[in-house]
């Protein structure tokens, strides 16, 4: 418990200083994380790379180290950033006027995306999928797709 505690207050310090747009900061609290990694701890959290990639982003010279993180992030074992991360490098990279790695990172997280829908089990009956997986007000007909929920974890 006291390790998640200290994991979610270097994220909470990482995403700090990403809003106040002080990369340095921010990138030193990442290395510190991972660095407690290497000493024994366990990788860090997508949760924390979300932050460092944030901060990354919202500094206007830190689009270098989002990339790098989410280099970092893959060798770590995370498949992919969420929709709002890759929409955001995607962005950054246009502004930065970087149409080609824009592009690398949209056809990236597409080919992630049909991967998964292509890994799901389609023999399975929308009644025996969980019910915690199902929004609120949506149709009790069994006939009905279900709804998948990716964890960000």
């Amino acid at each position: 418990m006291k390790l998640l505690r200290m994991k979610a207050a270097y994220v909470s310090l990482i995403e700090a200083f990403g809003k106040a747009l002080d990369l340095s900061a921010a990138l030193g609290v990442w290395e510190e994380l991972r660095s407690d990694r290497a000493s024994g701890g366990a990788r860090p959290s997508r949760k924390a790379y979300q932050a460092v990639i944030d901060a990354s982003i919202q500094h206007p010279a830190g689009l270098r180290h989002a990339v790098e993180g989410m280099a970092r992030m893959k060798t770590d074992g995370y498949s992919f950033l969420g929709t709002t991360h890759q929409n955001m490098l995607i962005l950054g990279f246009g502004q930065a006027r970087n149409l080609e790695a824009a592009l690398s990172v949209f056809r990236e997280a597409t080919q992630e995306r049909i991967a998964a829908a292509a890994s799901l089990d389609t023999s399975t009956t929308p009644s025996a999928v969980y019910d915690g997986w199902r929004s609120p007000g949506l149709s009790d007909n069994p006939d009905a797709p279900p709804v998948v929920v990716v964890d960000e974890d």
